[in-house]
């Protein structure tokens, strides 16, 4: 499985925990970032 498949369904999961108000907006962004800092995912489009 490509990376970017894979950093992809991982951050699905991470926004369903959001919206179900499992997870912060801080604890959201620090995933996120360490997500995009394991697969080596740069310049996305906000």
């Amino acid at each position: 499985m490509s990376n970017v498949l894979e950093y992809s369904k991982k951050l699905a999961v991470v926004m369903k925990l959001h919206r179900m108000k499992l997870i912060s907006d801080s604890e959201l962004l620090l995933i996120k970032n360490k997500l995009k800092s394991e697969y080596h995912i740069y310049n996305m489009a906000a």
